[in-house]
């Protein structure tokens, strides 16, 4: 299974990467996501889309503490710039999957 890239998302990733290659890698659209490749196993479609969607908003809020985490290890500087443009772009994601879902937000 690979991401499906419209024309306009290719185009964008083209005009964002000097190697559009790379944008394309991070979203799983030039090889089959599997686990050999370094993927996850795709969530079960039997599961609920609440619990899928409660896995995904673990996920992304995972993803910004380790962020923290290693902002507070490296200090400042670019490294600490890049993982604050990370945060940025994932923070904006789980609001997206809040305004969406916000079921899945409830204990």
């Amino acid at each position: 299974m690979k991401y499906p890239v419209t024309k306009e998302l290719k185009t964008a990733i083209d005009t964002i990467f000097a190697d559009p290659r790379v944008g394309l890698r991070y979203l799983g659209a030039l090889e089959e996501m599997s686990p050999k490749a370094g993927f996850q196993e795709p969530v079960s479609p039997n599961r609920s889309p609440v619990e899928r969607a409660k896995m995904l908003r673990k996920k992304l809020e995972d993803y910004v503490l380790l962020a923290a985490a290693q902002v507070e290890e490296f200090g400042s500087g670019e490294e600490t710039a890049r993982l604050r443009a990370e945060s940025t772009s994932t923070l904006i994601a789980l609001r997206e999957l809040w305004l969406h879902f916000p079921e899945v937000f409830e204990p």
